[in-house]
């Protein structure tokens, strides 16, 4: 991979976060009067909590769409704290690439407070230069402006980058700035990813090799 930039998405890729987030979900939804299973259809992996809760319940205003996604995230973290564990090999790989001199970003929809909580429990607080996530942008993916403003703050062109991403919003975020993606198998399945022309792996093993 001849590359100088590695970017890569949190939720999914560095950390399998997604029944937990459901979880949490369930619990904040049900305090707002609005139930998981008849309520949640949109596919919302990728995607700021903000932007999720705007299509489940449009009704809501701004200033409950914030309270209610503030509320989330905390029991998500709550429940999560403890039980935080990496993807496969993907803190070795990380390791690798710091330790070759690569450039190392995170671009994530998950609030500051996630990173910080996820990034210290994999000790890798100090590996990502820069971590952008939903506080520094004015869209979330799957609008590009997050990979957008990594690229400017790299000061990289987008040929010179990957991304590693598990959502469908995340890389058609990441395809609409421009940027190459691999896929991490987490939350959607091989054959799903596939379909979107874009390489796949299930575990950063395969890229250890090959670096």
């Amino acid at each position: 991979m001849h590359k100088s930039a590695f970017i890569f998405d949190m939720d999914g890729v560095l950390v399998d976060s997604t029944p937990y987030h459901l979880e949490a979900w369930e619990i904040a939804l049900k305090r707002y009067g609005y139930n998981l299973a008849t309520d949640f259809k949109v596919r919302p992996y990728g995607r700021r909590g903000r932007d999720i809760l705007g299509d489940i319940a449009p009704e809501m205003s701004e200033e409950k769409i914030d309270e209610f996604a503030d509320a989330a995230e905390k029991i998500f973290r709550d429940i999560y704290e403890s039980e935080v564990e990496q993807i496969d090999n993907v803190v070795e790989f990380i390791n690798h690439l710091k330790r070759r001199g690569y450039k190392i970003a995170l671009a994530t929809s998950a609030p500051r407070e996630n990173v910080d909580m996820i990034l210290s429990v994999l000790h890798l607080v100090s590996f990502f230069d820069p971590v952008v996530c939903e506080n520094d942008v004015e869209r979330g993916k799957p609008e590009p402006d997050i990979y957008l403003k990594v690229l400017e703050i790299l000061r990289e062109k987008p040929e010179n980058c990957i991304v590693f991403e598990d959502s469908f919003a995340g890389i058609e975020s990441a395809k609409r700035a421009s940027i190459e993606v691999i896929g991490v198998i987490s939350t959607n399945e091989r054959e799903e990813l596939e379909k979107v022309g874009i390489r796949v792996i299930e575990s950063f093993d395969e890229l250890l090799r090959e670096l």
